[in-house]
């Protein structure tokens, strides 16, 4: 599994905020993770592999491949 570094310019921050929540980080990062991945508007392919819990904005679009731009 692929397990990417935080910078570390972002870690006293979100320390700081998960601490004053009383939470773990990594459920800190999971959930602002969660929330910024359902305001974008994703690629098929990144919409075919969300986990059911990523819920999509209602009017959200698929996104357009490069193969549909090249093709208008």
């Amino acid at each position: 599994m692929y397990s990417p570094r935080i910078s570390e310019d972002l870690i006293p921050s979100l320390y700081r905020m998960a601490k004053a929540e009383r939470v773990h980080m990594t459920e800190l990062v999971d959930r602002l993770l969660v929330k910024a991945i359902a305001s974008e508007s994703l690629p098929g392919e990144a919409r075919e592999v969300l986990p059911v819990r990523i819920p999509l904005p209602r009017n959200a679009a698929p996104a357009k491949s490069p193969e549909d731009s090249a093709a208008a």
